[in-house]
């Protein structure tokens, strides 16, 4: 039987790209793309204050005002829906300040170089409050932390179940996980995903959903709430206000009083 010929490429394989260069800068771009959120918002803000700048000459002052009214109840929607925490409100609300009153400067004053000088200047500054925030540190482990779910669910057990999402809460997060046909929430291995991952024991608390078989919710508990050592009263005797002595003279062994409101 004859072989089929085929044309050899020295250092080109058929699923190589035309572009290596362009896919390798793509891939570092979306590799670091948390990190550039504050380039992101940066570049496109000359644009729009030249559009507004535009606008202010030849349209009426309600268009100015509308663009402007819109953009702000996209602000105040992202605060009050996509926020949870109060350090990324505060800052959020700082920057939306910052960015309205450079816009509303260029619109009025689009020559003036110095609004160019502050914008240039000034980004890298207000980017500290988002490259030291807690945003960036949590999407970029939820970044780890989906990379390695193919692995750890394998290891637990649960090879083929897809992580659908991650939400922070007070003491840790919340993993999503839809399960295969073939699996149960009894399936899951805590242990091997505490272990897969680098958390402490006891941390992960399998939680299978109410209404969906396959979908299970992983609690996880990055700091164990009793190590901080505190004396916690016993649920028996939470409630007992006082011991007593009736008998000062006597028996020392105190006794508990039961007549109170409270008991049982």
């Amino acid at each position: 039987m004859k072989r089929k010929s085929r044309d050899l490429y020295v250092g080109i394989s058929p699923n190589s790209s035309r572009h290596p260069v362009w896919r390798a800068i793509g891939a570092a771009i979306y590799r670091w793309r948390w990190q550039l959120t504050p380039l992101f918002v940066t570049l496109p803000l000359p644009i729009a204050g030249w559009g507004l700048a535009l606008m202010w000459a030849h349209l009426a002052i309600g268009w100015f005002l509308a663009v402007y009214a819109v953009a702000l109840c996209c602000v105040m929607a992202w605060l009050v829906i996509g926020m949870h925490r109060f350090y990324d409100r505060i800052y959020t609300n700082a920057v939306a300040l910052l960015v309205f009153a450079w816009l509303s400067t260029v619109a009025l004053r689009p020559g003036d170089g110095r609004l160019y000088g502050w914008w240039a200047l000034g980004w890298p500054l207000v980017a500290l409050g988002w490259w030291c925030g807690p945003a960036l540190r949590s999407n970029t482990a939820l970044d780890r932390m989906r990379k390695r779910w193919d692995s750890v669910a394998d290891l637990a057990g649960i090879a083929g179940s897809k992580l659908t999402g991650v939400k922070d809460t007070a003491v840790g997060r919340v993993l999503s996980v839809v399960l295969p046909g073939n699996h149960t929430a009894k399936d899951v291995n805590r242990d091997r995903i505490e272990s897969g991952y680098s958390y402490r024991r006891g941390s992960v608390t399998v939680v299978p959903d109410k209404t969906n078989a396959r979908r299970v919710d992983l609690h996880v508990v990055d700091r164990d709430p009793w190590e901080s050592g505190r004396t916690i009263a016993h649920p028996a005797i939470a409630n007992l206000h006082h011991l007593e002595n009736p008998d000062p003279g006597g028996d020392d062994t105190p006794t508990v009083d039961l007549n109170g409101t409270e008991a049982a």
